[in-house]
């Protein structure tokens, strides 16, 4: 004779069954666990200095950033006169500046202080997107001047997430990570689809080079999050004291 154990069917509408008349409604439970999970990031993210720092600096940049890109490839075909070709050497400047950036954020954070560091890496990512609009317009320094323009964003970019990362890993509790690093990502992806519609709304209504100033002036409006908070005066980043768990 072959026992056979039945097991507990999960079903889709939040109801658990199992013997004959069995019945448990788990979907509230779930929900309300979810739901304390969710304010539980929230608030580690907000409640801390650095987080919230961080979490600022990612939302701004993100919008600005993407307002920037959205109107950029438009001004660069029917503005400056660049080719598919020339569009993807500056873009690929961008990507050797983040490696670069990857590569001394460490070096420069223990020479300068860490704070210090990411201040200015913050301030070279967000100002050099400045030079986009005032580009001359089929020159020999069109490609160049967009190409270091794009690869010291990449450098700022690079170096100041290597630094954030570590940092927020530093100071959050091993148990609250993943919550704190889904509620930082609600706030810096979040902000890359509002970029890109306020970007291509502006480029419409105020045309495409104005629209790119608004957009380079407004992006250094994320330096004020790092300003205003904690990290200029952090020397080194195991001086960050990390929140109770």
């Amino acid at each position: 004779m072959v026992a056979v154990r039945v097991q507990p069917v999960k079903r889709t509408d939040g109801r658990v069954a199992g013997r004959k008349g069995e019945v448990r409604v788990l979907g509230g439970e779930a929900v309300r666990g979810s739901l304390a999970r969710i304010r539980e990031g929230l608030s580690i993210t907000y409640r801390n200095p650095f987080l919230r720092a961080f979490a600022g600096v990612a939302g701004f940049h993100n919008l600005f950033d993407q307002w920037i890109l959205t109107l950029f490839v438009l001004y660069a075909v029917r503005k400056l006169g660049m080719t598919g070709s020339s569009i993807g050497l500056v873009l690929s400047a961008g990507a050797a500046g983040a490696l670069v950036g990857s590569v001394v954020a460490g070096p420069a954070g223990r020479r300068f202080g860490a704070g210090r560091s990411i201040l200015a890496e913050v301030l070279v990512e967000c100002s050099a997107f400045l030079v986009i609009p005032f580009v001359p317009a089929h020159s020999i320094v069109t490609l160049p001047l967009l190409a270091i323009a794009f690869a010291l964003n990449g450098v700022g970019t690079a170096a100041s997430s290597v630094m954030a990362i570590t940092l927020r890993q530093l100071v959050t509790p091993e148990r609250l990570l993943g919550r704190m690093n889904a509620s930082y990502r609600f706030v810096s992806f979040g902000a890359i689809p509002l970029g890109a519609l306020l970007g291509g709304t502006a480029g419409q209504l105020l045309g495409l080079r104005p629209a790119l100033i608004v957009g380079a002036v407004a992006m250094l409006s994320t330096v004020v999050w790092i300003v205003f908070s904690p990290l200029p005066g952090l020397r080194d980043i195991s001086e960050a004291a990390p929140e109770p768990a």
